[in-house]
């Protein structure tokens, strides 16, 4: 099992409400076991650890409260499902780029013995600036309802389906809307590892500076581009579900 690396390829999305739309775009983003940030961070000049760097891991961009992240995830895990998991755990996310961060979703991937038992999934959207929690239990269907405004251009009646093996040589995310059980909209990664050697930190950094700026201009390009094209328009509700930490 893969405890750290650097995953690059394809973000793609694909709507199929009301209009047909897709995109997709490269990307990559760090895979590290929560046990082993501190020496990967020593890997490198150009990677810290709660210090300003061309790539930087801060505990309060995931998940915030004042325990450690992993007993974060722990406690959430039990607090939704009412198990206990004393596993490894393994962080999927953006890290922040010269000092800025965005995260639309980061998945925290919960095995025992290489067996994945939950996979906790933060949500994160702008300009609202808001997160919400899903713990899912992999003994179970990998299904939620819908609990959080992501996009003014979906409604909030849907449920998520959940494709999510546990990443290796190859990481594979996707996730689909389901309004009245048909498929409204799906989005996913496409990613495939390289080591998180000093090299490879240095080839990241040159090649996805400013990773956060280029995450968030994607978001509201395509945010505009819908919006001309008249797709229908959903205010926020006006209340964040919000897990408790």
């Amino acid at each position: 099992m893969i405890r750290d690396g650097i995953y690059r390829g394809q973000i793609w999305h694909r709507r199929q409400l009301t209009i047909e739309h897709r995109f997709g775009f490269e990307h990559a983003m760090f895979y590290c076991d929560l046990a082993l940030i501190s020496e990967v961070c020593q890997r490198s000049k150009l990677i810290s650890e709660g210090a300003f760097n061309a790539i930087s891991f801060y505990r309060s961009d995931y998940l915030p409260s004042e325990r450690p992240l992993r007993d974060t995830v722990i406690e959430l895990i039990f607090q939704q499902t009412g198990k206990r998991f004393a596993g490894r755990i393994c962080l999927l996310a953006n890290w922040r780029s010269f000092g800025i961060v965005m995260n639309p979703i980061t998945l925290f991937y919960c095995s025992e013995e290489n067996d994945l038992q939950f996979v906790v999934v933060e949500v994160h959207n702008t300009p609202w600036n808001e997160r919400h929690v899903y713990v899912l239990d992999c003994q179970s269907p990998l299904a939620a309802d819908k609990a959080f405004h992501v996009s003014p251009f979906m409604p909030m009646e849907m449920v998520y389906h959940f494709e999510l093996p546990q990443p290796d040589q190859e990481c594979k995310v996707v996730i689909q809307s389901l309004k009245d059980e048909a498929v409204v909209f799906s989005a996913g990664l496409q990613l495939c590892s390289e080591p998180m050697t000093a090299d490879n930190i240095r080839r990241f950094a040159l090649s996805y500076p400013f990773m956060a700026a280029r995450v968030v201009g994607k978001i509201y390009w395509q945010a505009l581009l819908l919006w001309l094209r008249r797709v229908p328009f959903y205010s926020h509700p006006q209340k964040s579900t919000k897990a408790s930490l």
